[in-house]
């Protein structure tokens, strides 16, 4: 469980704090995270994950949403280059998008590409998205853990 706790899951949301209904799902999916044994650090904003993405080493999953105060002319460019940055560090990072049916419809193609899946973030119940998010969270640091384990005499740097 420690283990898991080393290792934060990211969400990358302009309206983390805000009171509208888009906020507060993403604040109730990060307490059922936690509730699941990991650590969440929320609140990091698209420019925020811009200057860090080449920074983070120690996250488990980024979850992004695409859908609210974010809502602006570059948010998709800005978020195609975010992605493509951290697929070139980290090609097997869980990425989740979360969002609502109408935004489901006109995310490009070019961010879609480095995601593993959109989730519409009022479908299910925080507890279900949580479990499948630590589902993959938990399979990418098992995977991360054990190539390290097999490197260990060169030196570790995934």
């Amino acid at each position: 469980m420690e283990f898991y706790k080393a290792f934060f899951i990211a969400v990358i949301d302009e309206d983390y704090e805000g009171k509208n209904k888009a906020g507060r799902g993403m604040r109730n999916l990060a307490q059922a995270i936690e509730r699941e044994g990991f650590r969440v650090i929320g609140g990091i904003t698209y420019a925020d994950a811009r200057r860090l993405v080449n920074v983070f080493t120690a996250e488990s999953c980024w979850l992004i949403s695409v859908d609210g105060i974010e809502d602006s002319a570059t948010r998709w460019d800005v978020l195609a280059e975010v992605l493509a940055a951290k697929r070139s560090r980290s090609n097997r990072l869980p990425i989740f998008l979360f969002g609502d049916e109408t935004t489901a419809e006109i995310v490009p193609v070019n961010v879609l590409h480095y995601a593993n899946t959109y989730m519409r973030l009022f479908e299910g119940s925080a507890e279900f998205m949580a479990r499948a998010i630590v589902t993959d969270a938990r399979n990418y640091l098992e995977r991360l853990q054990g190539y390290c384990s097999s490197r260990a005499d060169e030196g570790c740097h995934a």
